[in-house]
């Protein structure tokens, strides 16, 4: 009887290779995707400063106009909230109303009286702007408070 030695196969090298890269290379980009999710959630966690409040004549609602800064790379914004009158200001919340910055002009820095807000009734506010000013959002509607804009 012939005994023919017991064949192993030969561990591919190229293969043990490729997948230790494949390892290497998915280990750092999820690292990577962490990191920079981190660093977003950084530069979009900005901080609000309560510039003026006003409420509603019959105290249900009130107007929360705020400065939000939100880093070196972004310019600071006003944004305006309407919101329930017995309810607390979120300071790190978006405003649902209104929002507008200074487009990064150095002539036209943000100051309190670029924008004044006055309530027309309980359900209408008016909001006056300096026509300067860059706007990204102005709805005209935010649950049943109807909003007048008047750039000056």
């Amino acid at each position: 009887m012939l005994l023919l030695p017991h064949h192993r196969k030969a561990p591919n090298r190229y293969k043990q290779a490729h997948d230790t890269m494949f390892k290497s290379k998915f280990t750092s980009l999820f690292l990577a995707t962490i990191l920079a999710s981190c660093i977003s959630n950084e530069l979009s966690n900005g901080t609000n400063t309560i510039i003026k409040q006003l409420a509603n004549p019959n105290k249900t609602k009130k107007a929360i106009l705020f400065s939000r800064e939100a880093g070196a790379t972004v310019d600071n914004s006003y944004q305006l909230s309407i919101i329930d009158f017995n309810c607390k200001f979120d300071t790190t919340s978006v405003g649902n109303t209104f929002t507008v910055d200074a487009d990064h002009n150095e002539k036209l820095s943000l100051r309190p009286d670029l924008v004044n807000l006055k309530w027309i009734s309980n359900d209408t506010l008016k909001i006056e702007y300096n026509s300067g000013l860059r706007t990204f959002i102005k709805n005209e509607k935010v649950g049943n408070i109807k909003l007048i804009y008047e750039p000056q």
